[in-house]
């Protein structure tokens, strides 16, 4: 069955409200029951026309392509493009999940292409440290690479 623009909207606006589905920081998102719970409830007010399944799968679906849009966005802020050159994402969704979606982390990566080789050594000691901190000592010598091996 085909979504409309319209229904899609109303899913998204249901899904809004049911944050255990989408914001993983919340304490029950982990809780299966009340993540159910929550699908089964869009599902009522999808009056049962699609299943959890396919709802889980449409959000899926809507997650894929705001991910497109917010990194185009992302990509020409970084540009540093004026005001009037931001990319402003023709998909009828994008504003309507950008409501409740732009400030959760929803994929947390580094691009490696773009830090500096200095930035990406200091974040290499840093996590040798960090090593180091969690596993004693195996000799005497204070060094903090003393127990790296390369």
């Amino acid at each position: 069955m085909e979504w409309s623009n319209e229904t899609v909207l109303k899913f998204l606006e249901w899904d809004e409200n049911e944050p255990v589905i989408w914001n993983a920081s919340l304490p029950n998102h982990k809780n299966r029951n009340d993540v159910y719970d929550a699908w089964n409830r869009n599902e009522v007010k999808m009056d049962k026309k699609y299943t959890i399944t396919k709802l889980k799968k449409k959000k899926d679906s809507l997650m894929a392509t705001f991910r497109a849009c917010l990194n185009k966005v992302k990509q020409s802020l970084k540009s540093k493009a004026g005001t009037d050159e931001i990319e402003k994402p023709p998909w009828f969704a994008y504003e309507e999940m950008a409501k409740f979606l732009r400030h959760k982390n929803l994929r947390r990566t580094i691009n490696t292409q773009d830090i500096s080789t200095k930035k990406m050594a200091t974040m290499i000691k840093r996590r040798l440290l960090l090593v180091e901190i969690d596993r004693p000592a195996r000799d005497n010598n204070d060094s903090m690479f003393a127990n790296t091996k390369y």
